[in-house]
């Protein structure tokens, strides 16, 4: 019976491997023929972001840590409650942009680190907070001439 069951896990695993190849497949197949192929195209759609995460976590050979930092923000986003997100703000802050401006190998620019930085010290944690600064002073703005 235990070789029975092995051989069933074996075969599992092989029929998820072909049928994620032929969903890649078939996405990128459909995907170019309707000239959609851009990163944010395909990043921005459910089964493209997944495909990339699938791909970042189980074929590249290079570590993709921006993954991580984006779903963070991404969770952080969803995040409801007040102190449930200003705990998670500083979460990502220390264990993201910080820990990569002592280590030197950021590409944030002072501006967007500046704008987290501010909203933290002030104990604010708006759902927009780790989005780039330039769109939300465009938005305010606007706003102001509305």
């Amino acid at each position: 019976m235990d070789n029975f069951v092995r051989k069933l896990r074996g075969l599992s695993q092989k029929t998820r491997a072909i049928s994620t190849n032929l969903v890649r497949s078939v996405m990128h197949k459909y995907l170019e023929k309707e000239n959609e192929i851009s990163f944010d195209k395909i990043f921005n759609q459910i089964l493209g972001y997944l495909l990339f995460k699938d791909f970042c976590e189980n074929v590249s050979e290079e570590p993709v840590p921006h993954l991580k930092f984006y779903e963070q923000i991404k969770n952080y986003e969803k995040t409801e409650c007040h102190d449930e997100r200003r705990k998670l703000a500083r979460e990502i802050y220390d264990n993201f942009i910080m820990k990569e401006m002592l280590s030197h190998t950021h590409e944030y620019s002072k501006e967007a680190v500046s704008h987290v930085q501010k909203y933290l010290m002030k104990n604010e944690v708006p759902v927009n907070l780790f989005e780039s600064p330039k769109p939300l002073q465009e938005a305010a703005q606007m706003q102001q001439r509305i």
